[in-house]
């Protein structure tokens, strides 16, 4: 061996001859580095980092283990790290079998619940690495171990939300169509769209949306899907759509875009309204036919007014002519053979005279009728709260 400075003689056939200078220097380094490394470690407050020996006994402590378990260095040095596992993992054996697989393959690392010094729990992320010595015989244990029960909530909370969406968009008695805002490619499409159009799930996922031609103009196709990528919504208010059996459909169509993890993603909502069409072309029908009711009405209408006013010309003429003559002669007979008239004679040319008075008077009642039924109807508001 040489002395300082000299490089050693006797380095094995495969090592690499090491200056002993480097080697101290390299010692002293290490040396002046673990407090650093030690005081860098003990003062971590997010991440739970203690020394275990063989048999998972805590040999070491810092901060995180204060903050996020609870315990201090004196309450936790020494124990069995067990104490910070459920009463159902200790139970299992849970412990364990951590250094077990740590001990077995280098490392250990998985996610469960934990419990503080208080007993709550929280979930954590937990790695434990199995320490070495130059022999390879397992001298202890790393434990790391991190509170990540917010992460967990928050991913129960998407995942919860996730069920949700998918539940609504399962049930959904809408067509939903979910496209890749980039390609057009369809993504994904919910049952009752397979069912309104005939397609089968295999058929739409992974096609461009001008694909499965059930839009009936390709060109207007993808001019729309064009006029979506630049305004990020489009809405058709009655759009014709295609079966697979060819036979058409008519439909409202609204799509927007939106980000999905920073990717524009298409949603596209399809509601059938060909019973709606049908059910509006069959009132149209309704309404044609009603107005032709109603000129046929308005021409019977008129019909009879014309019937009616014919009549009061008969009336008015026909019967009051005779009438005139009745009346007059009656009268003459009255003034002029009152003297050759017995009573009874005179009694009855008076009933005459009467009688033709009233005549007259039912025939200019019916005059009057006739020309109410012909003079335009006047309306006024009503209020039918209160008649109500």
């Amino acid at each position: 061996m040489r002395r300082a400075g000299k490089m050693a003689s006797k380095a094995g056939k495969d090592k690499v001859p090491v200056s002993v200078t480097e080697a101290a220097v390299s010692k002293s380094e290490i040396k002046e580095s673990e407090p650093r490394y030690r005081f860098m470690i003990e003062s971590l407050k997010d991440y739970a980092i203690i020394m275990l020996d063989p048999t998972g006994h805590v040999l070491t402590w810092n901060l995180g283990v204060e903050n996020i378990k609870g315990y201090t260095a004196k309450e936790v040095i020494g124990k069995h790290f067990s104490i910070f596992y459920t009463p159902e993992d200790i139970e299992r054996g849970k412990c364990d079998t951590e250094l077990r697989v740590a001990a077995d393959k280098g490392v250990f690392e998985n996610e469960s619940w934990r419990v503080r010094k208080d007993g709550s729990r929280f979930w954590a992320n937990v790695v434990i690495t199995a320490m070495r010595d130059e022999n390879g015989e397992v001298r202890g244990y790393s434990k790391l171990t991190r509170d990540i029960t917010e992460r967990k909530r928050a991913e129960e909370t998407l995942t919860a939300s996730e069920t949700r969406y998918r539940r609504l968009f399962e049930s959904a008695k809408d067509g939903i169509l979910i496209l890749d805002a980039e390609t057009g490619t369809i993504v994904d499409v919910n049952p009752f769209l397979i069912e309104l159009l005939g397609f089968s799930h295999e058929q739409f996922l992974g096609k461009q949306v001008w694909e499965l031609g059930f839009l009936k103009d390709i060109i207007a196709k993808q001019d729309n899907f064009l006029e979506l990528q630049r305004q990020g919504y489009v809405r058709y208010e009655d759009m014709p759509l295609e079966t697979a059996e060819g036979r058409r459909i008519d439909v409202e169509f609204v799509s927007n875009v939106y980000l999905v993890a920073d990717r524009p993603v298409i949603t596209c909502n399809i509601r059938d309204i060909t019973e709606r069409k049908l059910a509006e072309d069959e009132i149209r029908t309704l309404n044609a036919e009603l107005e032709q009711r109603v000129i046929q009405r308005t021409a019977q209408f008129e019909a009879s007014n014309k019937e009616l006013e014919a009549f009061a010309y008969s009336v008015s003429h026909d019967l009051r002519a005779p009438l005139r003559a009745v009346d007059g002669f009656s009268r003459i007979l009255l003034e002029e053979y009152t003297d050759k008239l017995d009573a009874e004679g005179i009694r009855l040319l008076n009933v005459v005279c009467t009688n033709a008075k009233k005549m007259d008077q039912l025939i200019t009642d019916l005059l009057t009728l006739s020309r109410v039924t012909r003079s335009a109807m006047q309306s006024s508001p009503i209020d039918m709260t209160v008649m109500v």
